[in-house]
């Protein structure tokens, strides 16, 4: 098996050959070395370089055959976009993009892209690559996308960085994508019946899936009616075989049947609770065997003090609001998205088509539609608003960080800790490819314990808000969005 998209440099008592070995191409090797090479053993007298690895510190040999791809994932608000862009700049890296908002054009505010300078400095992959009034952007896709990317970037010998908190986008992008069969005509036309026959209501729907494939269920938003039908039609092609279990194209072979979340904590209504100070379920990627994957994954999870999350959280929230996020939301609903004016209504009208419009439903841009449509344009409405934003993001940040306390896989690191870049940046230039146990991994095993005995104390959080607690604030950005009026007498706007 030879190194992928790698320059080899073999230098030994006759002088130097240099090739460029693809993933399949061990064949255009000599044929004396063709053999030491799938044997992974040279004799002393040969060095073997390869300015990838290099790159990581890599002092020699073949003992790691596979590239090195970094992940990091973590909460909203915790703040992996500026270690991997630190650590772009520092491994000659590029950064490809989990966010599944990121990839539209024009929701720049809500998804909080990369700036002009971290773009101009870094390369970035999957931002801006789909206008906002195309089908849904599904896990399926990003993996094609982000491998295509991620092929890429080696062949160049550059390092890819893959970050974001799309938890089913990394799951998939390292253990690969589940072999998924198209649904036929007969099976789609039941499934729609038998929605029909729930009287289209998203809890009693949700709970159908949830019965057989209960990790699904647990990953689907609300209101997600082409997941989840799409969902359900893979459970009648497959005779009751979930999405988790079916065998995968890349990455790893199949995973065994376990759940990442259990049934008793699926998100059946806006009121669900997630108690996420349980002990997390271990599920099937933790089972996969790391030198079986096509990668050398190297994967990281920030964590933060819940309650100083919780307050980041709320001061991003705060700040998108100022920096116009309603405001390019209603730009939104005057191009892309004109004609919304109820987010269920909308929902219902589409839920048998191929996800049109899904971006609209990610957390900031929901909320802000409906406040939109249907608010009190006041400052108090303004921060009623506010709070059910913040409320959702933290409600998401809890599910991401129950999901990844699952996730075995992922390196637990404090975000908070002064020398985060230099103790990360030391870690992926360590020269073996063995990985350290997660049980002897101190840093990891502290984190993940104090995650789980914080959440208690979270259900007692309160929000501040600390930019909109006057009125004039509130008044600036409710005259910014005094031109988008819907129609209705109660969206008058009447400034002091």
């Amino acid at each position: 098996m030879g190194v992928r998209h790698a320059f080899v440099t073999v230098v030994g008592f006759k002088g130097t050959l240099r090739q460029q070995v693809g993933w399949r191409d061990a064949s255009l090797l000599p044929v004396g070395l063709r053999r030491r090479f799938r044997r992974a053993s040279y004799p002393r007298n040969y060095r073997v370089s390869c300015p990838h690895m290099e790159s990581f510190g890599h002092r020699g040999g073949f003992e790691r055959e596979r590239p090195r791809v970094v992940v990091i994932a973590g909460p909203t608000a915790v703040g992996k976009s500026e270690l991997a862009h630190a650590l772009a700049s520092r491994l000659n890296g590029e950064i490809v993009s989990a966010d599944s908002v990121q990839v539209y054009r024009g929701l720049d505010i809500g998804s909080n892209k990369p700036s002009a300078v971290e773009r101009a400095t870094v390369r970035y992959h999957l931002v801006d690559i789909l206008e906002p009034s195309r089908d849904a952007f599904s896990a399926g896709a990003f993996f094609e996308l982000a491998r295509t990317a991620t092929a890429d970037i080696l062949a160049r010998n550059r390092v890819p960085i893959v970050v974001g908190g799309t938890m089913m986008y990394l799951r998939w992008y390292v253990l690969g994508k589940p072999a998924t069969i198209a649904a036929t005509p007969e099976v789609t036309q039941a499934v729609v019946k038998e929605l029909k026959n729930d009287g289209w209501n998203w809890d009693r729907s949700l709970a159908r899936l949830a019965a057989v494939d209960p990790a699904r269920a647990a990953t689907l938003h609300r209101n997600d009616w082409y997941r989840l039908r799409r969902a359900l039609e893979v459970l009648k092609s497959t005779g009751g075989v979930g999405i988790g279990v079916l065998p995968r194209l890349g990455g790893a072979p199949p995973a065994s049947k376990s759940s990442p979340i259990n049934a008793s904590r699926q998100p059946l209504s806006n009121e669900t609770v997630w108690e996420d100070e349980a002990e997390p379920v271990q599920h099937s990627s933790g089972q996969v065997d790391d030198s079986r994957l096509d990668y050398d994954f190297r994967c990281y999870f920030l964590a933060l003090p819940r309650a100083l999350l919780n307050q980041r959280i709320d001061v991003r929230c705060e700040e998108m609001v100022a920096r116009g996020l309603l405001r390019e939301t209603a730009m939104l609903l005057q191009g892309p998205w004109v004609g919304i004016q109820s987010l269920d209504e909308f929902s219902a009208a589409h839920r048998t088509e191929n996800g049109t419009l899904s971006a609209f439903r990610a957390i900031g841009y929901r909320q802000s539609i409906e406040y939109l449509v249907h608010g009190e344009r006041s400052p108090d409405g303004l921060r009623s608003f506010l709070q059910k934003f913040m409320q959702a993001s933290r409600q998401y940040a809890r599910r991401q960080i129950q999901w990844y306390r699952a996730e075995r896989r992922f390196r637990w690191r404090a975000a908070d800790r002064i020398d985060l870049v230099d103790t990360i940046e030391h870690e992926l230039r360590a020269d073996d490819e063995a990985r350290v146990f997660l049980d002897d991994d101190e840093e990891d095993r502290r984190l993940r314990e104090e995650s789980r005995r914080q959440a208690k104390s979270m259900k007692r959080y309160r929000s501040t808000l600390r930019l909109f607690d006057t009125d004039e604030k509130a008044w600036q950005v409710l005259r910014e969005i005094d031109w988008f009026r819907p129609g209705s007498p109660s969206f008058e706007a009447k400034s002091p």
